[in-house]
């Protein structure tokens, strides 16, 4: 078993900072699966390590990314290994001003597995160079399962949102104690362009809130029959959709991103990396026990209707 690889240029700190926008808002502690193979190197979050499903994903382009990259074992070159998120991207950060950064599947003096990072730096006198090296304890997965997206269908539409404006209106909900929110689409005639609303509601029906974006250019529509001119999605929990797409407006290029619309439920948001490295992709799912307590008031309210309109005829 065997990883070895060098970066180019600045990448270090680049993948500290698309890494630890994506996976260190939430939770400080949190750790990560790196899967490593000579094509691609994904990132997602250990709290998905026991699925084949992942919310959200980082894929490393190797070609733009590693200088020469060697992956070694008897899983098809592909190794799987777990780390401290933040541990990890402080060690990236260490190397940003390092000439070159080798990466490699190394040991401890106690024996267990850690992957060592070596750079180096110019010393202060002339053609004197500093070696850095640093480790990362981690745990190598022998029978990981593959790290794929949710399984959905095919998404009903795909729009391009410009990523600032989203974020902020946002935010300006999330500051009022919104807690859920809708997002909904309306198409045009030939399906080329769509409107996105953005829609939430405080104390019942006491506060209403809407945003409407301009024309968006609609990226996909699904081929499946006949496509409705509408299209949303309820009950998407606002805190953990507004962290996502700050991560994103962080991490990632400032122009628009992809956002796709599945199965009236989960929301996926794509991405390309700063400096072209990699994309990112993040899937929100809507609160079911929030729409399932909602179906039951309406269902309890109906109810009651139906007595009290009984008890009236009888009267």
């Amino acid at each position: 078993m065997r990883i070895k690889a060098t970066l180019k240029g600045e990448i270090s700190s680049h993948m500290a900072d698309v890494i630890g926008n994506l996976f260190l808002k939430e939770k400080k502690d949190a750790h990560i699966r790196i899967r490593w193979g000579q094509k691609q190197v994904t990132v997602g979050a250990q709290e998905y390590g026991n699925q084949s499903e992942y919310a959200a994903t980082i894929c490393f382009n190797v070609s733009r990314t590693f200088e020469k990259i060697k992956v070694e074992s008897a899983r098809n070159n592909v190794i799987d290994i777990y780390c401290a998120t933040k541990l990890f991207c402080h060690a990236l950060s260490s190397m940003c001003s390092s000439q070159y950064v080798e990466l490699r599947l190394s040991k401890q003096d106690d024996g267990h597995p850690c992957l060592m990072l070596k750079g180096e730096i110019s010393g202060i006198q002339e053609k004197t160079m500093i070696t850095l090296d640093t480790s990362v304890p981690i745990k190598v997965e022998e029978d990981a399962s593959t790290m794929s997206p949710p399984k959905l269908q095919e998404p009903a539409v795909q729009l391009e949102v410009p990523i600032k404006r989203f974020s902020l209106w946002l935010d300006r909900m999330y500051a009022v104690g919104i807690k859920t929110i809708t997002l909904r689409t309306r198409l045009n005639s030939d399906h080329t362009k769509s409107k996105l609303f953005v829609e939430g509601q405080k104390d019942g029906a006491a506060l209403s809130y809407c945003r409407n974006f301009d024309p968006l250019l609609v990226v996909n529509v699904a081929k499946t029959g006949l496509t409705p001119q509408e299209y949303q999605i309820e009950n998407l929990p606002l805190p953990r959709l507004r962290q996502v797409v700050l991560s994103h407006k962080e991490a990632c290029n400032n122009g628009p991103v992809l956002v796709s619309f599945y199965d009236y439920r989960a929301l996926c948001i794509y991405t390309t990396t700063k400096s072209d490295i990699g994309y990112v992709a993040t899937y929100t799912f809507n609160d079911v026990t929030e729409q399932k307590d909602e179906r039951h008031k309406r269902l309890k309210l109906d109810q009651n209707i139906n007595a009290m309109n009984a008890f009236q005829n009888e009267g």
